[in-house]
């Protein structure tokens, strides 16, 4: 495995294939995360799933969660099914920043050998999670993906939706 020297760290990705493993485990999750938000969009502006896809496309997560809070704020108003999915938003930010202290700050090596995080604001060493703390984030990511989904198709979102329909 070809290494570079950074300052203090080597360029090298551990070999630990449960951590590896997990750490697959949290991005794969974090992108069913994103593609159940932009499946939200079907039912917040009433567009079919290609559609609400292609609306969404190269949106990032933090330009998508800002596009379907506005969306979703002239769509249904202030209210319970706007907070509710709020409150789903802002936990969908918080755990989308721990996924993107873990992917995008660098893996790197100390020169003795420790894997260890180079923090990308301070530069500071950490320490790697652990394969059982990045499943734990996998599973929170997917509890939440789940809550989100569930309040789309059969949730408070929906019940809003219907009502909207036979009010509107």
């Amino acid at each position: 495995m070809a290494a570079k020297y950074m300052r203090k760290v080597i360029l090298q990705i551990p070999d630990d294939p449960r951590l590896l493993v997990a750490v697959a485990h949290v991005a794969l999750r974090h992108s069913q995360l994103l593609y159940v938000l932009r499946l939200a969009m079907k039912l917040i502006d009433h567009i079919d799933h290609d559609q609400a896809l292609n609306a969404t496309r190269k949106m990032g997560a933090a330009p998508l969660f800002k596009h379907v809070r506005q969306r979703a704020y002239l769509r249904f108003g202030p209210g319970a099914a706007f907070e509710g999915l709020r409150d789903l938003l802002d936990r969908a930010e918080t755990i989308t920043g721990q996924r993107n202290r873990l992917i995008h700050d660098v893996w790197a090596t100390t020169k003795d050998g420790t894997p260890v995080i180079r923090d990308d604001v301070t530069s500071n060493l950490k320490q790697l999670p652990t394969p059982s703390e990045l499943e734990a984030l996998a599973d929170d990511i997917a509890r939440l993906t789940s809550e989100i989904n569930g309040a789309r198709l059969k949730g408070f979102l929906h019940k809003a939706d219907l009502r909207d329909e036979v009010t509107g």
